[in-house]
């Protein structure tokens, strides 16, 4: 996550800047954890009270969705193999200028208008 910001923030001066602005109050915060420095940023402290929570749910969230979205499919792909009918090699038929067509058989899963 943090490779795309560093790329930008090498050819942007102005967003080194801010990027500096915002992470100093939680460094001297982190430097005060460590007993480096003697006094502690309230706006550093408030960071990390604030943000240690907001991205553990965002991170629980994500990879419960994504596990999720991940059975879904699974269970649409199975569903979908075991209610199709076994493979065969296409038919052929005359279409109505005499023409001769192959057809295809249409799992029973999917329609004209997607997934049933």
């Amino acid at each position: 996550m943090a490779s795309p910001l560093v790329a930008a923030m090498q050819v942007s001066p102005s967003l080194s800047s801010l990027v500096e602005v915002l992470a100093r109050p939680w460094v001297r915060h982190m430097e005060y954890e460590e007993g480096i420095a003697e006094a502690d940023d309230p706006v550093g402290h408030l960071m990390t009270a604030l943000g240690l929570p907001l991205c553990s749910a965002v991170a629980l969230l994500y990879h419960h969705i994504l596990k999720a979205a991940i059975i879904a499919l699974m269970t649409t792909m199975t569903w979908c193999a075991l209610n199709s009918p076994p493979s065969k090699p296409p038919r052929t038929h005359q279409d109505s200028s005499g023409h001769e067509r192959a057809s295809y058989w249409t799992p029973r899963c999917v329609s004209s208008k997607g997934l049933l």
